[in-house]
C-alpha cells in the first residue's frame, strides 16, 4: 500500500469512527485533496470499508475488519511494547516469524496474515486458514529464565487467547490438552509453538508461539475434511479480529513479562473440562483408550488404561469419545 494511504488510513482508525473532512484530513497530512482522494480510493480497493458523506467527510467504518498494525495498536494499552508485521497472505506466519527470530528480531515481534496459505498444525497437519474469517498469528518469545519451559509457554499461550476470547463473547472456553480451545463441542483454535534451543547456553534461544482462531465460519463453510469438528467464535463479522489480535496479546505480555506459574495452572485447570472423559491416546508410535484423571502441577495428564494402570503424559495428544462410545474402553 502506497506512503500516503497508509497515513490516511492510519488518521481515520485514530478518529475511530468520526468523519473528517478531505481538506481537513490533507491539511493534517500536508497533502492535496486529490491525493486524499486517490488515498481512500486504493484503501477501498484494499478492502477498507470507508464511508463517503457529502458535506461531512470521510469515516472509517466501525465494521471495517481489515488487519493491520495500526488497526491493533489502536486496542493495546502496550503497543510500544510490540513490533507487529501484517500480511495479506503468506505460507505460513510461523516461517516467517522463525526467520525474523533468527535476524535477531525482538521479543513480542508479531506476525499476522489475513491468509495462509500452508498454515500447519502439529505433527505437520493442515491447518485451515482461508481469508477474512480467522485471526492466523505468530508471536516471538525470548524466555530469560528456564523456567519458561515449552510446556508452560504452550499452556500459558492457551490461557491468553481463551481468555481474550471469552472478553470478547462472554462465554466460556473449553481447553483440550494441551494446545487446543473448544466452543459447544467444536474446535475454534489451535496453538503450534516451535522454538531453538541453545545447548551452549542451556537455554531456549526463543519460542514462536502460533495461533490461528477461526473467527467465523469462511465462506462455503470449513473444508469437508474438518467440517464435522472445527467451529467458529461468531456467527458473523460482529467482532473485530483486530481487537481480538490485540486482546491476546496485551494477555501474552501480561502473562510472559511476569512469571506466575500457580496463576496459569489454576486458570488453565478450570478450562479443562474433560477430566472423566474417555479419550483415545497418542503417545509417541501407541495408541490407546483411556479415562482423563487429572491434570499435574507440571501441565503433564494422568491417564488411567483399561488395566486400571495410570500413566503420566508429558507428550502426545488426546482425542475425546463420544459418552456413548465410553463402553469400549
Amino acid at each position: 500500500m502506497a506512503a500516503t494511504a497508509n497515513k490516511v488510513l492510519g488518521l481515520l482508525e485514530e478518529l475511530g469512527g468520526e468523519y473528517l473532512s478531505g481538506e481537513d484530513i490533507g491539511t493534517k497530512l500536508g497533502i492535496s485533496r486529490s491525493a486524499v482522494w486517490k488515498a481512500v480510493t486504493t484503501l477501498k480497493r484494499e478492502g477498507y470499508d470507508i464511508v463517503s458523506v457529502t458535506n461531512k467527510g470521510y469515516a472509517l467504518s466501525p465494521k471495517s475488519d481489515v488487519l493491520s498494525a495500526d488497526g491493533i495498536n489502536k486496542y493495546l494499552a502496550d503497543a510500544d511494547k510490540f513490533n507487529i508485521v501484517t500480511l495479506k497472505e503468506t505460507v505460513s506466519t510461523n516461517d516467517v516469524a522463525k526467520q525474523m527470530a533468527l535476524d535477531k528480531s525482538e521479543e513480542f515481534t508479531v506476525v499476522v496474515a489475513d491468509r495462509q496459505t500452508a498454515g500447519r498444525g502439529r505433527n505437520g497437519r493442515k491447518f485451515f486458514s482461508p481469508e477474512k474469517s480467522g485471526v492466523y498469528m505468530s508471536v516471538i518469545l525470548r524466555p530469560k529464565s528456564n523456567a519458561f519451559t515449552p510446556a508452560y509457554i504452550t499452556c500459558t499461550s492457551a490461557v491468553a487467547v481463551a481468555k481474550a476470547i471469552e472478553d470478547n463473547i462472554g462465554r466460556d472456553v473449553d481447553i483440550k490438552w494441551v494446545n487446543d480451545l473448544f466452543l459447544d463441542g467444536k474446535k475454534i483454535c489451535g496453538i503450534l509453538t516451535e522454538g531453538a534451543y541453545s545447548f551452549e547456553d542451556e537455554r531456549l534461544e526463543y519460542a514462536i508461539v502460533g495461533i490461528g482462531v477461526n473467527v467465523t465460519a469462511p465462506s462455503g463453510g470449513f473444508d469437508k475434511s474438518i467440517s464435522d469438528i472445527a467451529g467458529a467464535i461468531c456467527s458473523d463479522t460482529a467482532m473485530l479480529r483486530n481487537k481480538l489480535i490485540a486482546d491476546i496479546l496485551s494477555y501474552m505480555y501480561r502473562y510472559f513479562s511476569v512469571f506466575d506459574y500457580e496463576d496459569v495452572l489454576e486458570e488453565y485447570k478450570k478450562r479443562m473440562r474433560s477430566i472423566g472423559r474417555y479419550a483415545s491416546v497418542t503417545e509417541g508410535g501407541n495408541v490407546y483408550d483411556a479415562k482423563i484423571i487429572a491434570l499435574g502441577d507440571e501441565f503433564e495428564l494422568i491417564v488411567e488404561n483399561k488395566n486400571g494402570e495410570r500413566k503420566t503424559l508429558r507428550f502426545g495428544e488426546i482425542s475425546l469419545k463420544l459418552k456413548k462410545q465410553k463402553e469400549t474402553l
